[in-house]
């Protein structure tokens, strides 16, 4: 595998095993509940005492495994964790907010109670030491956000 384009925040951990691009994404967290007032948490410190699902090994699992009190509940697949939260068995859903935000549109039984700004950014991974394919990958990154291209695929898929 020589590229990943999937949505991957910059880690250490992930940077030990491949490289990456100039970030191209803010990788913020979402909170997201079912939209019937009962709960709406505006930080993670209020899933204290809570059942929140994450998807296995991502961010989400991270921020709120660091906290204590949070009962975590880890799926292999964002949807599930959904599904969890849709029939009561969960209190919060916690992923990042691009795909949150594409699955409250689709499904408007959900809303964003909030968003965590982590710091963390999207990167595409290249195959650790392809320093031509990287460097051609950071030139098409400049391209695209020069010519007003990165700006427009933004708005269409993200906003």
């Amino acid at each position: 595998i020589d590229l990943i384009i999937a949505g991957m925040t910059i880690t250490e951990e992930r940077a030990k095993v491949v490289d990456f691009s100039k970030p191209y994404f803010e990788a913020n967290q979402a909170i997201v509940v079912r939209k019937d007032g009962k709960f709406e948490p505006k930080k993670l410190e209020e899933l204290v005492g809570k059942k929140v699902a994450v998807q296995l090994g991502t961010t989400g699992d991270l921020v709120v495994s660091e906290i204590d009190g949070i009962q975590v509940v880890r799926f292999q697949k964002f949807t599930d964790a959904f599904l969890e939260l849709q029939n009561g068995r969960v209190d919060a859903v916690v992923l990042d907010e691009a795909p949150a935000k594409a699955y409250v549109k689709k499904f408007p039984k959900f809303l964003i109670s909030a968003v965590i700004d982590t710091g963390e950014t999207y990167g595409i991974a290249v195959k650790k030491g392809n320093k031509e394919l990287l460097n051609f990958v950071n030139q098409t990154l400049d391209i695209l956000k020069g010519s007003g291209t990165y700006n427009k695929l933004i708005q269409k898929w993200f906003e």
